[in-house]
């Protein structure tokens, strides 16, 4: 019996140590949730979409964004109001865009519609991190 206290209390005492540690760095990552977004904008029609992406950025990378809508099979365009930011690519809801080592802020926007009429006009504050 004494053995199976021992062991009991050797496994709590173990358990403890390795998961609840005080000195584990929570995001050590600069690329975090902090500087991540899912930008929420609701339409005339009551459709709810938004751009998901980073709004805290490391100048001289490239990053992807996404519109989240229910529009399907529409037309998409995205766009960028700063020289010092270039879309790479862009097919449908997702753009790459690339910020040269220059960038200190901008906004990317990015504007769908489908035939039935739907449609989505959001707009993302960047700023360098």
């Amino acid at each position: 019996m004494k053995n199976i206290k021992r062991l009991v209390f050797v496994t709590l005492i173990t358990l403890s140590v390795f998961s609840c540690s005080k000195d584990e760095e929570v995001n050590p990552d600069p690329n975090t949730s902090d500087n991540f977004t899912n930008n929420p904008y609701s339409t005339q029609k009551g459709l709810c979409c938004g751009v998901i992406g980073r709004h805290k950025i490391i100048p001289g990378k490239k990053y992807l964004y996404e519109l989240t809508s229910s529009i399907e099979n529409g037309t998409f365009n995205w766009e960028v109001n700063n020289s010092s930011m270039v879309i790479v690519s862009a097919y449908e809801k997702y753009a790459y865009v690339q910020f040269n080592s220059n960038f200190t802020s901008g906004k990317i926007s990015v504007y769908a519609t489908d035939d039935t009429g739907q449609f989505c006009d959001v707009h993302l504050d960047i700023t360098k991190q």
